[in-house]
Parts: structure tokens; sequence; C-alpha cells
């Protein structure tokens, strides 16, 4: 699999040996059984949304570091720990503004999470003033290098909101209550157009 995600799928399946792509692929498909795409897989065991529910298997992620993290986040004293992620790089999407983020940050009893990539500086600086200093930046937490990280820092919040990107699914696969803010001019098989996903029960 995709190297950055060995250590959570290698803890979160008992049993099974994850190995990173592009090291030594010959070797291991000379030592398999079976090759299968994960497509493939699906199409054989999983027929129906109910049947995916059923055989859903949420990640683990790190226990030391979720713990580490959500003593960090002051989750004991605080209200909700809400993971947020407002924009993309991909500019097909229509995205909300900032704004329209202002009634979910003004609910006083939560504290926002930025599960966000890139330069936020500004945006987290509008989003203390709406909150009043309930917004909490963690520049410890690299997605794109550290997705181990990423995920126990998702697994370390009780719920996520966020627009169509990585962290959809991190929170998803990692089982966390989520909403999804869904582009309606982006077509997608993977999403409904309305209501629960059927590959995330969350």
């Amino acid at each position: 699999g995709e190297p950055r995600l060995v250590p959570l799928l290698q803890r979160s399946f008992d049993g099974i040996e994850v190995r990173p792509q592009g090291i030594d692929e010959a070797a291991a498909f000379a030592e398999a059984d079976v090759t299968a795409y994960y497509e493939t897989i699906a199409l054989h065991t999983v027929k129906t949304a109910e049947d995916m529910k059923r055989s859903f298997v949420s990640l683990r992620g790190d226990p030391e570091r979720v713990d580490a993290l959500r003593q960090r986040y002051g989750a004991s004293e605080r209200g909700p720990l809400i993971g947020i992620s407002w924009t993309s790089k991909n500019t097909d999407k229509v995205l909300p503004d900032l704004k329209d983020w202002e009634p979910l940050l003004a609910w006083a009893p939560a504290t926002f999470v930025t599960l966000q990539y890139g330069d936020i500086k500004r945006d987290v600086e509008r989003m203390q003033e709406i909150t009043g200093g309930r917004v909490l930046p963690d520049p410890e937490i690299d997605q794109w290098t550290d997705l181990d990280g990423y995920a126990a820092q998702i697994a370390a919040l009780d719920a996520v909101v966020s627009i169509s990107n990585t962290t959809i699914d991190v929170a998803g696969m990692m089982g966390v209550p989520t909403a999804h803010i869904r582009d309606d001019n982006l077509s997608s098989a993977i999403w409904p157009r309305s209501g629960p996903s059927p590959w995330y029960p969350d």
C-alpha cells in the first residue's frame, strides 16, 4: 500500500502483513497466493450498502499519540473537539466562503481543531475572531508527510466537519462522526447526492 499508510493499516488489521508499495513488489507478488484489487474484493464480498456497513472496520490511530493529542487539545477541560477543513487545491470545487462557517464556529460549547493544509494563517485569524480564540491550529501535524499522525489527530476528536478532501476519507476510515459538505457541481460515484455514505457508517 501507500507507504505513509503502512503503520496505520498494520495496526488496524490483526494478522495481516502490510507492505509498502514500490519496494520489492516482485517479491511480495511472488509470495502471494492470490492478488486482487480492492474493487474486485468488494465485488465478491459486499454487494449492498448494508453489506458495507456490516463489514466496516475502523482504522486505529496510535493510542499513545491519540491520548497525547487529546491532552494537548485540552479535551477534558473544553467542550466537544470538532475538526474542520474548509478549502482545497482543486480549483474545480465550489466551496463555501469562510463567512458561511460562522454559524458553526459561533457554537459556544465547541473548540475547533484545524485539519486544513496549506497557508491558513489569515483564515485562522478570522476564525479566532469569530470564536473568541476557540480555534486550535496544530503545526506539529503534517498530513502530507505523516498520515499516521494525521489519523491520530482525527481520532483524538469528537467529530469532524469538512468539505470533500482527504479529511473526509481519513475521518470516515477512523470511524469518527463526520459531516461532509458536498460540492453539488462535482459529480462523484463515491458520494451519494444526499444522506449518509455507504462507505463510512459514521
